[in-house]
């Protein structure tokens, strides 16, 4: 954009001559502008993953029936299928360690 502005100064009609009093304060606005949604963009990308298959995993939540070794478990405000190592009594807070195929979760205490 710069490039083109300053080859417009000295264009031979006198309307689409450009001054550098304005040239430089858009550039510089607009590079600011690119800059900074650049900098939102990156860390956009940085942060922690908290939908989906890995967004689940490590949550806490809640038996809502006792898991031995299958039952239901309350996380992420849905209820799901859980399957663990030990029983769990209902009521236990529990800690998604992963989450398997057909909407299944396998979870332990959590501490």
């Amino acid at each position: 954009m710069v490039i083109g502005s300053i080859m417009l100064i000295d264009a031979p009609i006198p309307e689409l001559r450009p001054s550098l009093k304005f040239i430089i304060p858009v550039a510089v606005g607009l590079s600011l502008i690119f800059l900074f949604l650049i900098f939102i963009a990156i860390r956009a990308h940085a942060k922690k993953v908290f939908t989906g298959k890995e967004g689940l995993v490590g949550e806490i939540g809640v038996s809502q029936s006792d898991l031995t070794p299958h039952g239901k478990v309350f996380v992420h405000g849905e209820l799901w299928n859980a399957e663990a190592d030990e029983d769990i009594p209902k009521g236990t807070d529990v800690k998604v360690v992963e989450v398997q195929q057909n909407l299944k979760i396998k979870v332990t205490k959590a501490k």
